[in-house]
């Protein structure tokens, strides 16, 4: 069900699914159409979700690796070396 709060959140769940480079079709939310509009087809009732549903379906190998490709940053080794770095990086408090 779509209301105010989905409309907010972050889609986790979907960098996962990216990561597999499989298919992927979603609902319209912001925050993917916004990040990963032209990567994830979406809709927002039953005839435009199964629009999606094909469109997926449709994708080639290219695009499992632009799907990859997107979320590759977010890998914990990657977000933990920018923590680290950030930390080192940070002058000591006086």
């Amino acid at each position: 069900m779509r209301n105010a709060q989905t409309d907010t959140i972050n889609p986790l769940k979907l960098r996962e699914l990216l990561s597999s480079g499989r298919p992927i079709a979603a609902t319209g939310l912001p925050e993917i159409v916004r990040a990963y509009g032209p990567l994830v087809p979406t809709g927002d009732g039953v005839a435009s979700f199964i629009v999606a549903i094909e469109a997926a379906l449709g994708s080639g190998p290219e695009d499992a690796a632009r799907r990859q490709a997107a979320v590759a940053g977010d890998d914990c080794g990657v977000k933990a070396r920018t923590l680290l770095d950030f930390i080192a990086a940070t002058p000591p408090r006086a």
